[in-house]
C-alpha cells in the first residue's frame, strides 16, 4: 500500500464525536494532531481556534494576499519563508492570487508561488480544517462557538462546512435564551453564517418562533437550513418551503431538498421524477409533492430526523475472486475481515456492525456480523450483483435478470425483468452505487440482459439498455425517461445531484460524468476501472480488476489515496 499524504484520508464528512466508539475517537484524536503537527501547527485548542480565525477572510483579506504575494520577492529571507508559509496555509482561498504571481516579472515571486500551488496541490485539502475544526469541539477553547459561526462562510467546501456544523452542536448546549454569537449571526450579512446559526438553533429545539422567519430569507442556502432544522424539532411548517426549494437553479441545494422531503414521506413518497432537471420536470415534480402535502398535512407524522451517522473514513471493499470482504482505515490495514463468502461483489455496512453483502456465485444476498456469521439471507434463482437496505427495511436486490424488493420475512413486494425486449440488444452494465459486468462478468450481456439496477428513493428504478440510461418505474413499468451516452461498455453508474451521472466503463479504461443530457463533463482515464463513487469531499473512488488496487483521486485528476488487493475489487464503499 502506498500513501502520498496522511492526512489526505481524514477527508470525512459530519463526523460526530460523540458517536464514536472510545477507540474511534481516540484513533481521530491522534490523526487530527498528526495533520496539524506535519503542517508546523499547535494540537491543541488555542492553536485551533487560531488557524480557523486565520482562514476567516476580513475586510482587508484581499489586501493581505496581496501584500503576501509581493512579500515572497522581499530582499529578506525570513519574510519571504514566512510569506510562502502563510500562503500554503490559507490552501485552496490562495490559489488565484497565487496563479496571478506566477505571471509577475520578479523569478523568485515566480518561483515560489508556483511552489506554494505545488504544495497546496499535494497538502492536507480540507483535512486540515478539519482537524481544527474536530480539535476545537474536543477542547472547547473560550470563543470557539464564534469562531466557528465565522469560519462557516469561508469553508473550501461542503464537507468542511457540515463538520463546522456539527461542531457548533457540541460547541453549543441547549438553552433557553440565544447566545449572543448566534443571535448576531442570524442577523449577519453572509448567508452561510445566518444558514449555520438557524442550523444550530432548531437543531437543538431552541426559538422555534426565530426559525420560522428564517424561512423567508432571501438566501435559499437559509431558507433549507432552516426547514432542516425544524424538521428535526417535528415543525410541519418546514414542508412547504422544501417544496419550493425544489425548483431552484442550484442542483446541490435542490437535491438536499428532495432527500429531506424523501426522509418524512417514506415509502409514501410522490413516484415523479426531476427527470433532466429542466423547468417542465421540475414544475412537475414540484406540483406532485404540493399534491402530496394537501393529501397529507392533516395526518402527518415527521420521522425522527437524527444527526447523520458519522463518515469515518473507512472503506469497505468486496472482492469476488478472493470469497472476501474487509475494510480498511486510511493506513490499508485490515480493521476486519469476513472470509469464505461466496464470490462477494458488494457490501454495505449497517448499524450494529452487520454487513449486508451480495454473494454472486453463491446465489443469494446475505447480511453477516463481523465474524461472517449469517444473521439473515434471500437466496436467488439467478447471480444477485448489487444490493442495498432500504429505509423501510425492506431490501433491494438486482440480478443478473431482475430487480425486486423483499421483506425482512423475504417476501418478493414487486419484481421487474431486466431481460431485454423483443428486438433490445440487452444491457451493458449496472447501477447502484456500482452497477456490474465487464469483462470478468462471466457472461455476456446479450445472454444474460442485465447486470444490475438501482433503486432511487422516489422508488423508480434505472436500469441501461442499448448504452442509454433508462429510469423506470417498476410498479406501472412506466419509463419515464431514456438518456443516450452513446457507450455500451458500463461497468458501473451512480446518480449525482442536477440529474448528472457518474460512470464506470471497464473496457475503455474510462470513469466519467455526464450531463442529464448525455453530455460528458468530467473523465479519467484508468485501465480496468470498474467501480465509480463521488465522495463528499468532491474526490472519487475507484476500484479496477486489471491493476488490482482502490484509487481516490480528486476533480483535476491527483491520486491522493491508494490502497492494492491482492486480486481485483469489484465494489468498492466509503464510510
Amino acid at each position: 500500500m502506498r500513501q502520498p499524504h496522511p492526512a489526505l484520508i481524514l477527508t470525512a464528512a459530519l463526523v460526530v464525536l460523540a458517536n464514536l466508539s472510545p477507540l474511534q475517537a481516540e484513533e481521530f484524536a491522534e490523526l487530527d494532531a498528526s495533520v496539524l503537527r506535519e503542517q508546523g501547527l499547535g494540537t491543541d485548542g488555542a492553536s485551533a481556534l487560531a488557524f480557523l480565525r486565520g482562514r476567516t477572510f476580513s475586510a482587508n483579506t484581499r489586501e493581505q494576499f496581496q501584500l503576501l504575494i509581493k512579500q515572497l520577492g522581499h530582499k529578506r529571507f525570513a519574510l519571504r519563508e514566512a510569506a510562502s508559509r502563510k500562503l500554503i496555509l490559507w490552501g485552496v482561498h490562495a490559489v488565484p492570487y497565487l496563479q496571478e504571481a506566477t505571471q509577475e516579472k520578479d523569478p523568485e515571486i515566480v518561483r515560489r508561488a508556483e511552489n506554494a500551488l505545488q504544495q497546496i496541490e499535494c497538502g492536507p485539502g480540507s483535512a486540515l480544517p478539519i482537524a481544527a475544526i474536530r480539535v476545537l469541539a474536543r477542547s472547547k477553547p473560550t470563543g470557539a462557538g464564534a469562531a466557528l459561526l465565522a469560519f462557516v462562510p469561508f469553508a473550501e467546501d461542503a464537507q468542511v462546512e457540515d463538520e463546522a456544523l456539527n461542531a457548533l452542536l457540541t460547541l453549543y448546549p441547549k438553552a433557553d435564551s440565544i447566545d449572543p454569537p448566534l443571535r448576531q449571526s442570524l442577523e449577519a450579512r453572509l448567508s452561510r453564517q445566518r444558514a449555520a446559526a438557524a442550523f444550530v438553533l432548531g437543531r437543538l429545539n431552541n426559538q422555534p418562533t426565530v426559525i420560522r422567519r428564517c424561512l423567508s430569507d432571501d438566501s435559499a442556502v437559509v431558507r433549507l437550513r432552516a426547514a432542516e432544522a425544524l424538521l428535526a424539532a417535528n415543525d410541519l411548517e418546514a414542508i412547504p418551503p422544501l417544496i419550493e426549494l425544489l425548483a431552484l437553479d442550484d442542483p446541490t441545494l435542490s437535491y438536499k431538498a428532495e432527500q429531506l422531503l424523501f426522509h418524512v414521506a417514506g415509502e409514501n413518497s410522490p413516484r415523479v421524477s426531476a427527470g433532466d432537471g429542466s423547468k417542465e420536470a421540475l414544475a412537475k415534480q414540484q406540483m406532485a409533492w404540493r399534491d402530496w402535502w394537501r393529501e397529507n398535512e392533516a395526518c402527518l407524522t415527521i420521522p425522527p430526523l437524527e444527526r447523520p451517522r458519522p463518515l469515518l473514513g473507512f472503506t469497505v471493499i468486496a472482492q469476488r475472486d478472493a470469497n472476501k470482504v474487509w475494510e480498511c482505515g486510511h493506513d490499508g490495514k485490515p480493521r476486519w475481515t469476513i472470509s469464505n463468502v461466496e464470490g462477494p461483489v458488494e457490501a454495505h455496512v449497517l448499524p450494529g456492525n452487520r454487513v449486508l453483502i451480495a454473494e454472486f456465485s453463491g446465489k443469494k444476498v446475505t447480511e453477516r456480523d463481523l465474524t461472517g456469521k449469517v444473521l439473515w439471507e434471500k437466496t436467488l434463482p439467478q447471480n444477485p450483483t448489487s444490493c442495498q437496505r432500504l429505509p423501510n427495511g425492506n431490501t433491494f436486490i438486482a440480478t443478473t435478470s431482475a430487480a425486486m424488493e423483499v421483506t425482512p420475512e423475504g417476501k418478493e413486494v414487486y419484481s421487474y425483468s431486466l431481460r431485454p425486449e423483443r428486438g433490445d440488444f440487452g444491457s451493458r452494465g449496472g447501477f447502484g452505487r456500482g452497477g456490474f459486468g465487464g469483462p470478468r462478468s462471466g457472461g455476456s450481456a446479450s445472454r444474460f440482459g442485465s447486470y444490475g439496477a438501482f433503486r432511487q428513493p422516489n422508488g423508480h428504478l434505472l436500469v441501461l439498455r442499448r448504452g442509454s440510461i433508462v429510469e423506470v418505474d417498476p410498479l406501472t413499468r412506466k419509463t419515464i425517461r431514456d438518456v443516450n451516452l452513446y457507450t455500451t461498455s458500463f461497468s458501473s453508474v451512480e446518480v449525482l445531484p442536477g440529474g448528472r451521472f457518474l460512470v464506470a466503463l471497464n473496457s475503455r479504461g474510462l470513469a466519467a460524468e455526464y450531463d442529464s443530457e448525455g453530455r460528458k463533463i468530467w473523465e479519467y482515464r484508468f485501465p480496468g476501472v470498474h467501480h465509480a463513487t463521488r465522495l463528499p469531499n468532491g474526490n472519487t473512488l475507484l476500484s479496477s480488476q486489471q491493476e488490482a488496487r482502490v484509487i481516490e483521486i480528486t476533480r483535476a485528476g491527483k491520486v491522493v489515496w491508494q490502497q492494492e488487493t491482492d486480486t481485483p475489487a469489484w465494489r468498492i464503499q466509503r464510510r
